[in-house]
């Protein structure tokens, strides 16, 4: 036999085996998905039951409307996103945590192939972010109706002003510094507020502020020194009940009949502490004063007023 004619005879055979062994692998392998497939999809493979615990304020609704969407419906048509096995844990838990800011963390586990538990953590509130809002008593149409046509328009805006009052529209914060819901308005002053920001979050839309960590662009533990400091200052019986923190970087700490005590965002609070201490030997009693400002942003110097 020729040696040309054999070795076209052996390739061949080769491709023959080749093709072969290809065509039964992709066979095998389809009979292997088809199988999976037909488990995962078995009832008793599938999550019939979710147990919520650990929430307070969330709604158990809220949180199996996104487990549910997620263990709807199949991967590439073919392998059910509710068997115990696949199901998406980790995007299940991403979209609960994106959705309800209240939420801190979550665990999923399963008890049974039947059956998964979301234990969950929620956040307390801690203080209140505030901005201030100018709201409108009466619409412009309405104001505009109860004037004469020779009102001048200095007169009109003296009008809108005086049917307008400032009020504080404020959102929960937790202990690090977490902005995630609109609160309810209060009667008093149940939690402390902070308002403004160096991130100049207080001119922003609610959709912008959720979400959102208050003096994230400060220095390294600002939020908790400024508590600390806030803490020291009610520790020796002196009433504060919000802090403005300026674009310019200046601190303005409220007491209740609206003295204000001033520092800088980058000085020293062991500093601030020595030089408050300072103006209280020197005024002798702060709580028997009716104080406009003191002012601790100059080291060497304590600048006050009273009224």
């Amino acid at each position: 036999m020729p040696r040309k004619f054999r070795s076209q005879k052996i390739t061949k055979r080769r491709k023959r085996i080749f093709w072969t062994k290809f065509v039964l692998f992709l066979i095998l392998f389809l009979i292997v998905i088809i199988l999976i497939s037909f488990i995962s999809k078995r009832e008793e493979l599938s999550i019939e039951n979710i147990n919520i615990k650990g929430n307070i304020v969330t709604l158990n609704e809220d949180i199996l409307n996104i487990v549910n969407q997620n263990i709807e419906g199949n991967y590439f048509w073919l392998f059910s996103k509710s068997n115990f096995l696949i199901f998406p844990r980790f995007k299940i838990k991403k979209d609960i945590l994106d959705t309800i800011l209240r939420i801190d963390d979550l665990d999923i586990s399963f008890e049974n192939p039947q059956t998964i538990n979301i234990n969950i953590t929620e956040r307390k509130p801690f203080a209140l972010y505030c901005k201030n809002l100018v709201v409108q008593l009466l619409s412009n149409e309405e104001i505009e109706d109860g004037l004469t046509d020779t009102a001048t328009t200095t007169s009109k805006n003296l009008v809108v002003g005086l049917l307008s009052k400032e009020k504080d529209e404020c959102y929960f914060m937790d202990k690090n510094a977490y902005i995630y819901e609109k609160s309810p308005d209060f009667s008093d002053d149940i939690y402390f507020k902070y308002m403004g920001d160096t991130n100049n979050i207080a001119s922003s839309t609610e959709s912008y502020i959720l979400g959102k960590t208050y003096l994230s662009q400060a220095r390294e533990d600002q939020f908790d020194k400024v508590n600390l400091f806030i803490i020291y200052l009610k520790n020796i019986n002196i009433n504060v009940y919000r802090l403005l923190v300026k674009e310019n970087g200046d601190y303005e700490l409220y007491f209740d009949d609206d003295s204000k005590l001033i520092f800088d965002e980058n000085q020293d609070f062991n500093v601030i502490f020595e030089n408050l201490q300072a103006v209280l030997v020197d005024i002798e009693d702060l709580r028997e004063e009716q104080f406009e400002y003191i002012d601790l942003r100059f080291d060497n110097k304590i600048l006050y007023k009273f009224k």
